[in-house]
């Protein structure tokens, strides 16, 4: 072969990478350049986000920051999700420029970035407003997905976005956004009781009325108790768990009234704890469209009762007699000539001391249980949620349903 014709040969492959290159297919990056570059915010603090709009062809979710916390402003201004909304907003201060598409606008739909065609619910934009400035625009396209080859899975490695109307970018971060639906998009958390703390439980409807007392770790008592029946464990274990991890699936609207929440004759469960809590569950109708059961929370707190000086004496004197009973008895009678007023002026020090100890750590825990449970109140204050149907069935769990046919006891083998 010629050199002449090695020469044309090349210039015709070149043409050809080059024309791949630019059809508008062929717009992949290069791999080793998108994973560094400026950051895509530059120019804004998210921390100076005060609204952002989550958009899709069809829905649009608002998330509202307000003096103290995050609200859903189609969610009737309930909490956002602070964790969810927390992560995007890293992901976005994190997320760099990997590529400039050139002319990546003149082919909007090839990477997911014509609005107009976006279909479905996904997340296909964000907004985001800060004090004295225009919304920014972040336009969310297709992920770029790379595979290793043939019979290997493709994962995604960054997605293409534009910020307001300018080019088409790839930044180095998928930017997984959950979809503007508001209900997904709210705090689902209510209560998070540990069953350990239970101290009793009561339910009052119009058909059943009872009270289940924790006596002792694993052992408990049924008010009433019928005769030839006894407790049903699962059962037992369900009613102690029915406040712990409780989510909602969605908040009603305040506007509505407690007669159209099924909520002027609720069933009413109330939980008591250990350490002074009292959790009640006011439990109304069936919400539309089956979703789950109307449901209104409150939480109360009392103290326990403070140390006891006259208490704290006994005990010290208890474990004085204990010590003195363990030595020697000749060494304990020679103690005691020598010391004759003593042991009692120690002991009342002793026990002073002790009894001020303790009600410094009594006071401190009820300031901080009070807290906890102002807190608590202020945010179920005012708000109906909607539970899903299995936690209204343990919150209404009938006096029958928590009872069994007692078990015969096996009889003993006769003598021969």
């Amino acid at each position: 072969m010629s050199a002449r014709t090695l020469l044309v040969l090349s210039l015709l492959v070149a043409l050809l990478a080059a024309a791949l290159f630019l059809l508008p297919g062929r717009r992949s990056p290069n791999p080793a350049t998108a994973q560094n570059g400026a950051a895509i915010l530059s120019s804004l603090d998210v921390n100076d986000i005060n609204r952002l709009e989550i958009l899709s062809a069809s829905s649009t979710c608002t998330l509202a920051r307000t003096s103290n916390s995050w609200t859903v402003a189609e969610m009737f201004g309930y909490y956002a999700d602070f964790d969810e909304l927390s992560r995007l907003l890293r992901s976005l201060a994190d997320a760099t420029i990997g590529q400039l598409v050139p002319d990546g606008t003149n082919y909007l739909s090839e990477f997911g970035l014509d609005m107009q065609k976006v279909t479905g619910s996904r997340a296909a934009a964000l907004r985001l407003h800060a004090p004295d400035r225009r919304p920014l625009t972040i336009h969310l396209g297709s992920e770029w997905v790379t595979s290793a080859g043939e019979n290997y899975p493709s994962y995604p490695r960054g997605r293409y976005i534009r910020i307001n109307d300018g080019p088409v970018i790839l930044v180095a971060d998928t930017l997984p956004v959950r979809a503007p639906d508001p209900a997904k998009w709210i705090d689902r958390s209510i209560l998070d009781v540990p069953p350990s703390k239970v101290s009793m439980v009561t339910v009052n409807a119009s058909n059943t009325h009872y009270t289940l007392k924790v006596t002792a770790p694993d052992a408990f008592e049924l008010d009433p108790m019928p005769a030839g029946k006894e407790l049903d464990r699962a059962a037992v274990h369900r009613l102690l768990r029915s406040m712990q991890h409780l989510q909602c699936i969605s908040v009603a609207d305040p506007a509505l009234k407690d007669e159209a929440l099924g909520l002027d004759n609720p069933v009413v469960f109330k939980l008591h704890t250990s350490d002074g809590f009292t959790y009640t569950a006011l439990i109304g109708k069936d919400a539309p469209d089956n979703r789950g059961r109307y449901a209104r929370f409150e939480v109360s707190y009392q103290p326990p009762p403070p140390p006891d000086l006259e208490k704290i004496r006994a005990e010290l004197r208890a474990e004085d007699q204990n010590k003195l009973t363990k030595n020697d008895e000749s060494a304990s009678a020679s103690s005691e000539k020598k010391n004759d007023t003593s042991p009692k002026k120690d002991l009342e020090e002793r026990a002073r001391t002790e009894y001020q100890k303790r009600l410094d750590a009594y006071n401190d825990k009820v300031h901080q249980q009070q807290n906890i449970a102002r807190d608590t109140a202020e945010r179920l204050r005012d708000w109906t949620f909607i539970i899903s149907h299995y936690d209204s069935a343990t919150f209404t769990l009938p006096h029958a349903g928590l009872l069994r046919a007692k078990k015969s006891s096996p009889k003993s083998p006769k003598k021969q």
